[in-house]
């Protein structure tokens, strides 16, 4: 076989290796990524923060930026909250002296003196209440890539209206809500949900991140072996010896 075949055959399964390698390295980065989305989200409870330890800071958002999903069961969105914590309290987790980190919440405001309250003996059960708060609990490293929600409102109503309410807050969340921790893991309460749904640019960026690091431990050891080769005139495909043959008599690679 003349030798420029053989050289544009390497040529296209290089290409092919490559593309594959970027595929692989991608998915591979992926699943670090969820995994350690998951892992930071059933082994830290954000509502165990102590207030000394949080650091608040208000969000300058317009409304077209908060969640939308509650629709007309919610006054108009008022301001939110970003909540980041230092530490947990000694009591609130599996291992309490391991640093918060991965992991933050955002509590967004839904206020209106005009809404119709739910008064604790309201007897209206269309009525929605004047304050109700979604708080959001982000997880991921190094940016904050998937959330869950929990909603909050006040004043709470009647028995009548909270079943109603609730079951109406619950249908609209969806899978805003994340879901439950098997029943298997030690700590699966109401505080430790799976996140499930993503936020894209953390999301896409933490997945770069991890791919990255992924192909550089698999490029590492082959540059490293074509440097060694070049410089002790070895064919960087085969090694075999060149001295200063402009075309490897071995494989054909020019």
């Amino acid at each position: 076989m003349p030798l420029g075949m053989i050289s544009q055959m390497r040529d296209n399964n290089t290409k092919l290796v490559s593309k594959r390698c970027f595929l692989v390295t991608l998915f591979i980065g992926l699943s670090i990524n969820v995994v350690i989305t998951y892992l930071l989200a059933t082994i830290q409870d954000p509502n165990s923060w102590s207030g000394d330890d949080e650091d608040v800071t208000q969000l300058s958002l317009n409304e077209d930026q908060a969640p939308k999903y509650l629709g007309d069961l919610s006054p108009s969105f008022t301001e939110a909250y970003k909540y980041t914590p230092f530490s947990k309290t000694t009591d609130s987790i599996l291992i309490s002296f391991i640093p918060d980190f991965g992991v933050d919440r955002i509590e967004y405001q839904y206020e209106s003196t005009a809404a119709p309250t739910a008064s604790q003996t309201s007897t209206d059960l269309n009525a929605i209440p004047s304050a109700v708060y979604i708080t959001r609990y982000r997880f991921g490293f190094p940016m904050r890539g998937q959330y869950w929600d929990s909603v909050g409102w006040t004043p709470g109503g009647g028995r009548a209206f909270f079943d109603r309410y609730s079951k109406q807050i619950i249908e609209r969340a969806g899978t805003h809500a994340g879901f439950e921790t098997p029943k298997w893991w030690p700590i699966s309460t109401e505080n430790y949900r799976m996140p499930i749904r993503p936020s894209w640019s953390g999301f896409i960026l933490n997945t770069l991140f991890y791919s990255l690091i992924c192909l550089f431990v698999y490029c590492s050891p082959r540059f490293l072996r074509i440097r060694y080769r070049r410089s002790n005139n070895l064919c960087i495909s085969c090694g075999y010896a060149i001295e200063n043959l402009d075309t490897c008599p071995e494989c054909g690679l020019e």
